[in-house]
């Protein structure tokens, strides 16, 4: 009896989950409903992805001025590194250079 149960139940899901998608369309984007093609501002495109590469060089510029000064600490000998692990027993040993 349980078997049959859980049989209808799972067929009705099935058959209401197969209606929802029949019923349901292809995704149509939206420059497929415009009638725009896909590539129709191509030189919008190409200064927009060149404005994005100066923002890139930018923020790559501002990466390695950070390293170089990082860079400079360690070497310097002025920067004191301090490292502790915790044990499983509560207590924690550090070392520091």
């Amino acid at each position: 009896m349980k078997h049959h149960l859980l049989g209808a139940i799972l067929l009705a899901v099935g058959m209401v989950i197969g209606g929802m998608l029949g019923f349901h369309g292809p995704s149509v984007s939206a420059a497929q409903k415009q009638n725009i093609p896909p590539f129709a501002d191509s030189a919008g495109r190409s200064l927009n992805i060149i404005n994005e590469l100066k923002e890139l060089v930018a923020l790559t510029k501002t990466q390695n001025d950070l390293l170089r000064e990082q860079n400079q600490l360690f070497k310097s000998g002025k920067l004191r590194v301090v490292v502790t692990v915790e044990e499983k027993g509560g207590r924690s040993s550090s070392s520091s250079r």
